[in-house]
């Protein structure tokens, strides 16, 4: 489980990225993306993560983009 200093630097890191102006930007709101990040790490998350721990890398990211895809039906707005 990350602390929460690890979640927000993942958090504005994940923003960066599908947040607005990001480089993929979906327009994901940051507390959305603390949402995700959340989600990812529970049981139902599982899924997501195929059998590995979250640790805030950059396929930790690509999952959050998976989740905030599947279950939030945010996509790149630009693509």
């Amino acid at each position: 489980m990350m602390s929460n200093q690890e979640m927000l630097k993942f958090a504005n890191y994940v923003y960066s990225f599908y947040g607005s102006g990001g480089i993929y930007d979906m327009g994901a709101p940051i507390e959305v993306i603390r949402q995700a990040i959340r989600f990812l790490q529970t049981k139902d998350g599982r899924e997501f993560r195929k059998g590995c721990p979250v640790c805030g890398d950059s396929v930790d990211r690509e999952h959050i983009r998976e989740i905030l895809e599947k279950k939030y039906g945010f996509f790149e707005i630009n693509a």
